[in-house]
């Protein structure tokens, strides 16, 4: 099962994957440089592997990199929840050939597959205790650091799991709030106002080196 699976998804990313928008791309640039900013995680972390600045190629790379993280994901859950008969493994292909997988993978590079990894590690976190609750909020954080739309696309879903497998409506609510917290911050914090859009248009094009983010 666990070969068929890995077979598949190896099939459909090659059969589906293609060079990053311009749009995914510049969201490797966003850092903290300038103060805090949305979706600022991912190229903060690029930065300090790249001090030298991003060229094409190497954000394809990334890109590349990043959705084989959500794919990978996305298998392990499959195999960790999906019974081990001929039902789970049909179950598993027919997830993995999907139109919402295939556009996920085709959009290479999207951060959402950062998101799905954060999630489906939250919830493939055993126990009902203080540091299972723990970690499954902190995964949320780290997701909408890497995105705000982690909350209204995962959180929910995070939640949801805490409360079915027996953790309580106050539990549960845990993770929303302080992702909700989180987000509105880094909104109150982090306006894109046109005055410091200037300023960020130019470090980020300082970051690209041989391509244009405009």
């Amino acid at each position: 099962m666990a070969r068929a699976f890995c077979l598949v998804a190896l099939a459909v990313a090659l059969a589906k994957m293609k060079p990053p928008l311009d749009w995914t791309q510049t969201h490797f640039l966003l850092s903290y440089d300038l103060g805090i900013a949305r979706r600022g995680l991912v190229g903060q972390v690029l930065q300090g592997l790249f001090p030298g600045g991003l060229s094409n190629s190497q954000t394809h790379w990334i890109a590349v990199c990043i959705t084989a993280i959500g794919l990978a994901a996305l298998v392990i859950y499959l195999l960790r929840r999906l019974p081990q008969t001929q039902l789970g493994m049909v179950l598993g292909l027919l997830i993995l050939t999907s139109l919402p997988v295939a556009n996920l993978i085709g959009n290479t590079g999207y951060l959402d597959n950062l998101w799905l990894a954060c999630a489906l590690s939250a919830v493939m976190i055993p126990g009902r205790g203080t540091l299972s609750l723990v970690l499954k909020t902190a995964l949320c954080l780290l997701g909408v650091l890497i995105h705000e739309a982690m909350l209204s696309a995962f959180v929910l879903f995070v939640a949801l799991q805490i409360y079915l497998s027996g953790g309580g409506l106050v539990r549960a609510a845990v993770p929303v709030v302080c992702s909700a917290a989180l987000a509105t911050f880094l909104f109150l914090a982090a306006p894109f106002a046109d005055e410091a859009m200037t300023e960020l248009l130019a470090a980020m094009s300082a970051r690209a080196l041989d391509w244009d983010i405009r």
